[in-house]
């Protein structure tokens, strides 16, 4: 997914009463480190709305590790 529809989805996700939270599978992150700080804030926002951010990893990386740490 390209960068911009991902963040505009997450805000879009802080948002929408429907959803209640995001799951972050850590393993499939191809992002620079500068893109995952720019996801990071958006997820930040997310949390920032009281819904939990859950996220998992079995083999990443340490730019992989960056995103997860965001999580509940």
């Amino acid at each position: 997914m390209q960068l911009y529809k991902y963040l505009k989805s997450i805000e879009k996700a802080t948002k929408d009463p429907n959803i209640d939270g995001i799951l972050i599978n850590g393993d499939f992150s191809n992002y620079s480190r500068v893109h995952v700080e720019e996801i990071r804030q958006v997820l930040e926002n997310f949390a920032n709305a009281n819904k939990p951010i859950y996220a998992y990893m079995s083999n990443g990386t340490n730019t992989n590790y960056s995103l997860c740490i965001v999580a509940d």
